[in-house]
This record gives structure tokens, sequence and C-alpha cells, in this order.
């Protein structure tokens, strides 16, 4: 620490460095803690009435389409999402 106050020509008092110590143990939990934040859990939707508004199925979800669906609007389907049927 000597040298970052020479280098620095910095004066940093005990409860200083006691304050700077805390700051930054916080940021880095806060910042250690978003990236350990959960991945939104996939979707499983099942779809069993007509389609007639845009939509977009959404990557990662499941949409499992049951009996007869008659599809009158944009779908949009995007990479990853899965699609099942259902009798």
């Amino acid at each position: 620490m000597s040298e970052l106050n020479h280098y620095f020509n910095l004066k940093i008092f005990s409860h200083e460095k006691e304050l700077l110590f805390a700051s930054l143990l916080t940021l880095i939990l806060f910042t250690a803690c978003d990236l350990l934040e959960e991945a939104p859990k996939p979707l499983i939707e099942e779809v069993s009435s007509n389609i007639t508004a845009p939509k977009t199925w959404k990557e990662n979800n499941t949409y499992v389409i049951v009996g007869k669906v008659v599809v009158s609007a944009d779908v949009t389907i995007e990479p990853e999402a899965t699609i099942k049927f259902k009798h």
C-alpha cells in the first residue's frame, strides 16, 4: 500500500482505508451477485386455441400444440424454440 500512496502522493488515514476497503468489497459483492443471477426458467406453453394475433415464440421455451390450431397471423419462432405436437 505504501507504493500506491507514494505513486499517487496519497495520505490515507486508517479509518479512510477501512472505508475504502468496505466500499471495494461491496462493489465486488454486488458485481458477483449480478453474475450469479439465475437464468430465466424455460417456459412450457400449451397452444390449443387459434392464433389470430401476431406472436413471438421465444428461444429456450417449449410450445406444445394441442389438437387442431388454425394460424391466421404471423408467428415468429426464435432459434432454439421447441415446438411439439400433442393429439
